[in-house]
């Protein structure tokens, strides 16, 4: 095995679903040297190393290889546009210049999410959360009702080709 010159912090999928984060980006911040910058309950920027900046553009997410960021505004979506948790098989997270990889952009780190891949991780898969937030608002107003729904379906056709779909909603507030 090939040491890494730089610290890499792993989730996988089986430490998502037991982490008590509600979601892949809220458990983010159960690792070391994470800081997560929450703009709105469904808006939420990883920062690395102490830079807490909520458009971070010297950070990248890379979903299975692909730039995640606004092409406009050149900074990560967060878990706006995000993968569903159910398709989530690992996420990785290095902190420091990982420029020599990855480019310039790299500079604060990268944080790399790989899906399940349809061939491995076949059928259906689904899941229901629900709750209620805003508790204790000093404005007199009362709690309100929050719902995250997810569904997932992925099967090969043939011995190279597979698809995969995900669904997903979320609703919180009035």
């Amino acid at each position: 095995l090939a040491a890494a010159p730089v610290t890499i912090e792993k989730l996988d999928g089986d430490q998502l679903w037991q982490s008590p984060a509600w979601d892949s980006y809220d458990a983010l911040q159960y690792l070391k040297g994470v800081d997560l910058m929450a703009q709105n309950m469904t808006f939420r920027s990883v920062n690395l190393r102490g830079f807490g900046a909520n458009n971070n553009n010297r950070f990248l997410q890379w979903t299975d290889g692909m730039d995640n960021r606004s092409p406009g505004l050149g900074v990560g979506f967060g878990n706006v546009a995000g993968v569903s948790e159910l398709d989530i098989a690992s996420i990785e997270l290095q902190s420091g210049a990982a420029s020599a990889l990855y480019g310039p952009d790299a500079l604060q780190g990268i944080m790399l999410t790989q899906t399940k891949s349809p061939f491995a991780h076949q059928g259906l898969s689904a899941y229901v959360k629900a709750g209620m937030n805003n508790f204790g608002r000093t404005d007199g107003s009362a709690p309100t009702p929050f719902t995250d729904v997810a569904l997932r379906y992925a099967q090969p056709v043939g011995r190279y080709f597979a698809f995969k779909i995900n669904l997903q909603t979320l609703h919180a507030g009035e």
